[in-house]
């Protein structure tokens, strides 16, 4: 089964995301994720999305799109 959201950081705060997915853990009768777990993978996530944003404005000009919206 897959999940997703389109609501822009839903699941941002590592509390929230962790409550969410060990809940259903819990329901496949999975261990919970600890805390130190949660923190690293959000420790982890933000570091390749700062790369991905990094490598964005290296190779795209995104002040051509973004100049249109004001």
């Amino acid at each position: 089964m897959v999940r997703g959201t389109h609501i822009h950081g839903l699941f941002t705060r590592a509390g929230s995301r962790r409550a969410w997915l060990n809940r259903i853990r819990l329901q496949r009768r999975l261990p919970s994720v600890d805390i130190e777990r949660s923190e690293r993978f959000t420790q982890r996530l933000r570091k390749e999305l700062d790369r991905w944003a990094d490598h964005l404005n290296n190779h795209l000009n995104v002040d051509l799109p973004l100049g249109h919206l004001s």
